[in-house]
């Protein structure tokens, strides 16, 4: 039983990390209006960078940051993505 020990120990570990961290998220709630903590947001662009093709990511938007292109923009979020990402 001596060499299942150290890997017993961490599977218990991991098995009781876990579950504090679904207990706090539980806890804390999972909602796209409430402001994530820091490391959420670090993971989440960490996350988004690597998602983001290197050929995309030096492109720029064709579109000029005129208030009628803001106002379009805000107005289509509003439509068709704040149910899911919130205001």
């Amino acid at each position: 039983m001596g060499k299942w020990n150290a890997p017993l120990r961490a599977l218990v570990f991991v098995v009781v990390a876990a579950l504090i961290c679904v207990v706090l998220l539980i806890r804390r709630g999972f909602r796209a209006t409430s402001e994530p903590s820091t490391l959420e947001r670090t993971a989440a662009r960490s996350v988004r960078n690597l998602a983001i093709p290197i050929q995309a990511r030096s492109e720029k938007n064709p579109l000029k940051a005129s208030t009628e292109n803001l106002h379009a923009g805000r107005e289509l979020f509003l439509a068709k993505c704040a149910n899911c990402h919130g205001d």
